[in-house]
């Protein structure tokens, strides 16, 4: 009797034990599972857990598969066969999902370096932007930036082509000084204001070019971006920010354009009034002379509208600058 009572505790413990190790396995095909699925839409998470189901019951086949198979050669005792090779498959599995989980988190950290470069080389791009310094293009490749590869290359190429047009624009716009435009030389000398006239429409004519060009490029970009739709999350994180901000920048570029623009035509209309009413002052003391009170009156209305539109675009151009240097300053702070 207290044989059999003793053979039944046994049983009982080692039926306990297998079960215990049966759950065991469960967990570690679970993190397995974990580890190399995806989730990212349901189909592929049917599928998903299908494959969980499908291992647990492979191991599951395996290790009592063998236990029988070694039990009908040895004769010994099936329950003891099936907890040692369960114990053995149990602890091999503890080592491969360790040695995965090693392999996951090295991967991360990996992924996290590159990110980290890639962010670093977004920085430098918009410093040498800000600070009107020549891009040097290289070569943008995943082994150096991970997940952010096509991020750095959208930028690098977005701020390479602004820049081209940037330097274009510095030779082809006249400068604009009023004080020295309305001297005696320009005013006294009709072949002289009228080739004055020539190079401010000209540059009136560069300027809308130079703009439209930046709103192409940009324009160019949106479309661009959206193929980040399909990519990795950080991509399209990437892709949301800058299409919350592209339509400020274009906005901001809107406004300075018309301020731009509105110097150079409003200096046109003085010297065009100046060319229709030659003949009708004299220029004495480095002053203007009109014969009539109405001209006087013209002229000095049409001054306070280039003064205006000077005082305009200089105010947008110093808010820019205060912007540029809070962002370079950022970028330092962040460099360092």
């Amino acid at each position: 009797m207290d044989s059999q009572v003793k053979n039944t505790i046994v049983k009982e413990k080692n039926k306990i034990t297998i079960i215990l190790v049966f759950i065991g396995i469960c967990f570690i095909s679970f993190f397995k599972f974990v580890f190399k699925m995806d989730f990212s839409d349901v189909d592929t998470a049917a599928r998903s857990l299908g494959y969980l189901l499908g291992s647990i019951i492979g191991r599951c086949v395996i290790v009592f598969g063998i236990s029988e198979l070694i039990y009908k050669v040895s004769k010994k005792s099936k329950n003891k066969i099936i907890l040692i090779m369960s114990i053995i498959y149990l602890v091999s599995s503890i080592g491969m999902l360790s040695n995965k989980i090693s392999q996951a988190e090295e991967k991360k950290q990996n992924e996290y370096k590159k990110i980290t470069l890639a962010e670093e080389k977004i920085r430098l791009l918009m410093n040498s932007s800000l600070s009107e310094k020549k891009i040097e293009k290289e070569d943008i490749t995943y082994e150096k930036y991970g997940q952010a590869q096509e991020c750095v290359s959208f930028v690098q190429d977005l701020y390479s082509e602004v820049q081209l047009i940037e330097f274009d624009k510095n030779d082809q716009i006249y400068e604009l000084n009023g004080t020295l435009i309305l001297s005696y030389n320009t005013v006294s000398d009709i072949n002289e204001l009228l080739d004055v006239r020539m190079k401010i429409n000209q540059s009136i004519d560069s300027l809308n070019e130079y703009y439209d060009s930046i709103y192409k490029i940009y324009e160019t970009y949106v479309e661009k971006i959206k193929t980040f739709n399909d990519s990795n999350d950080y991509s399209k994180n990437f892709a949301i920010g800058f299409n919350q901000t592209v339509q400020r920048t274009l906005n901001k570029l809107t406004y300075i354009k018309n301020a731009h623009t509105d110097q150079y035509k409003f200096m046109d209309n003085i010297l065009k009034f100046l060319e229709e009413k030659e003949g009708k002052y004299e220029f004495h003391d480095e002053q203007l002379i009109f014969f009539t009170n109405e001209d006087v009156d013209e002229y000095n209305k049409l001054i306070d509208e280039y003064n205006n539109s000077v005082d305009v675009f200089t105010k947008l151009i110093n808010d820019n600058d205060e912007k540029v240097k809070e962002a370079m300053d950022f970028l330092k702070g962040e460099e360092k």
